[in-house]
């Protein structure tokens, strides 16, 4: 059985799979690993950084070197160990300089797209005896409850009538409105009055105070009405806790919100609170939206339906919820609302994607990118959406096509089917390429199809040129890749023009001084190309130049 330690100030850590909660670091504490196995070689990865490991006793030990202060949120790390492989989770913690960059990276995807900023702000339940021991999800709880609100305003017109109702006798003491059969009936409890005006008998005047009758009337204050009722106050109860959490400049510890909420001390900032920063307006507004919406249906309910609330009732299936599509509804969204800690992110690997700043990143290159294009007259004729990710992107300017893959499978060249990029070697641990972004362009006129492969890199220029991260790349994204020719039964790497990485810096990183003339260009290009703001138009219309 293979264990990994992380050693920090003295201290060790047993660190746990995915399932378990992730330790959490400072991005400039030094870090040190151990792995105990029994195997000779295990490998170790940061992201996709190798951690170079040496033999100590029954450890493979690594150096100690801050291997986070690239990182921000949780990072992902990977262990290779007796031919399997294992993944685990730590959560960064960021000094203000690395926060306040990454602040404008999520204000602009939050504008281009803010579902890629989901996150579950989760905070401990409130109502134990009806809700999910499970944490609620915030962004899960606002989409559920602005599903019931889209329900009702669906049937808002037909409402008094779907929400059913039964009848009643009710005594009545008389107070103007009289029967005449409940006085034919109780002619024995008149008597005359001449200050009375009730009833009139042959020219004399007769109270009817002491009369008892009965009448038939609709009443709504059941339990199937209570329950609704229930429902729409606890979801406007706990909308107005999310509200006050979101509006509040400071982390209040007198919520019990999720632990990651409690650590903003000492300069230190987390990549949710970061993400709450950029989103909680947009959340706010929906919340007030709800919330206005909730008034509404709970004023018919209870101020016109006559509906009491005294305290919140479990949603349960009768025989009058079955025998009715409305109710057999809204209990289903009432009760996904009290259980909602059920929902949302459930795949931890699924969060770590959408919670790590290298991933935000890399998007925020794809969305420059393509601003990029557009600017140089291309058209988008084709997005492929995986959820709210851009997995492919065609562009079109009538003489060239280009398309952006995210994160394609470029597979080891035995196990390709068809004609395309190929991995020349076979892998120890996995037979496939996965690079951030695989742009190919294509000369219509001639089908000549050429292709750049970019990965986006959050972290600093000395850091890149300490661990050669340009050079790895060219190692494994053009000395070992190719195009297949499934006809031809040829491979060659001479449609791969370029091989960069993308980084928020201010310099060029070129792989080796060039000895050739300024005047000219050596291909392929092997570069790292600062990025900050946005991409240099000049620079990214050389490279399609030189393409076709």
């Amino acid at each position: 059985m293979s264990r990994i330690y992380l050693l920090k100030s003295g201290k060790r850590r047993l660190l746990s799979g995915l399932d378990g909660s992730p330790i959490e670091i400072h991005e400039l504490d030094n870090i040190q690993f151990e792995i105990e196995c029994l195997d000779s070689s295990p490998e170790i990865y940061i992201e996709d950084y190798k951690v170079s490991l040496k033999k100590n006793g029954k450890f493979f030990v690594s150096e100690e070197y801050q291997f986070f202060r690239e990182s921000f949120g949780e990072s992902l790390i990977r262990l290779y160990t007796d031919g399997k492989s294992s993944e685990f989770l730590v959560n960064v913690l960021a000094q203000k300089v690395t926060c306040d960059k990454a602040l404008e990276i999520i204000d602009f995807l939050y504008k281009r797209n803010s579902n890629l900023l989901k996150v579950d702000f989760s905070r401990t339940t409130i109502e134990k005896s009806l809700v999910s021991d499970k944490e609620i999800n915030f962004e899960g709880f606002i989409d559920f409850s602005q599903n019931l609100i889209n329900f009702l305003n669906k049937n808002r017109h037909s409402l008094k009538i779907l929400i059913k109702n039964k009848v009643s006798k009710k005594f009545n003491n008389f107070s103007g409105v009289i029967n005449p059969e409940d006085v034919i009936y109780n002619l024995d409890r008149l008597f005359q009055d001449e200050n009375s005006s009730e009833v009139i008998i042959n020219n004399n005047f007769y109270s009817t105070k002491d009369i008892k009758g009965e009448s038939l009337y609709d009443f709504y204050d059941f339990y199937e009405n209570r329950s609704i009722l229930s429902g729409l106050i606890y979801t406007k109860n706990q909308l107005y806790s999310i509200k006050e959490f979101l509006s509040g400049g400071q982390v209040d510890n007198s919520f019990s919100f999720d632990k990651e909420y409690s650590k903003f001390t000492n300069d230190k900032y987390n990549l949710s609170k970061i993400i709450l920063q950029v989103t909680s307006e947009g959340f706010l507004k929906r919340i007030n939206i709800i919330i206005d919406d909730l008034d509404g249906y709970i004023i018919f309910l209870n101020k016109k339906l006559k509906i009491n609330h005294t305290k919140p009732i479990k949603p349960v299936i009768t025989n009058l919820v079955k025998n009715s599509k409305f109710y057999k509804d809204i209990f289903f969204m009432i009760k996904c609302l009290y259980e909602c800690g059920t929902f949302g992110f459930s795949d931890i690997t699924s969060k770590f994607k959408i919670r790590s700043m290298s991933k935000l990143y890399e998007f925020f290159c794809f969305y420059k990118l393509e601003d990029i294009f557009l600017e140089l007259d291309f058209k988008i004729i084709e997005q492929n959406m995986c959820g709210d990710i851009p997995k492919k992107t065609t562009l079109d300017n009538g003489l060239t096509t280009l398309e952006i893959n995210y994160e394609p499978l470029i597979p080891y060249i035995y196990n390709a089917n068809e004609s395309g990029l190929v991995r020349r070697s076979s892998g120890k641990n996995f037979n496939y390429y996965n690079p951030d972004y695989v742009i190919s362009i294509k000369n219509k006129l001639i089908s000549k199809e050429s292709y750049y492969i970019l990965d986006a890199k959050f972290r600093s220029n000395f850091s890149l040129k300490k661990y050669g991260e340009l050079e790895n790349l060219k190692k494994k994204y053009f000395d070992d890749l190719g195009y297949l020719d499934i006809e031809k039964m040829s491979i060659s790497n001479n449609v791969i023009f370029g091989v960069c990485l993308v980084y928020p810096g201010d310099t060029n990183i070129p792989l080796e001084q060039s000895s050739f003339f300024e005047k000219y260009v050596s291909l392929p290009i092997f570069n790292g190309i600062p990025m900050k703001n946005g991409f240099d138009k000049n620079h990214i219309k050389q490279l399609i130049e030189y393409t076709l």
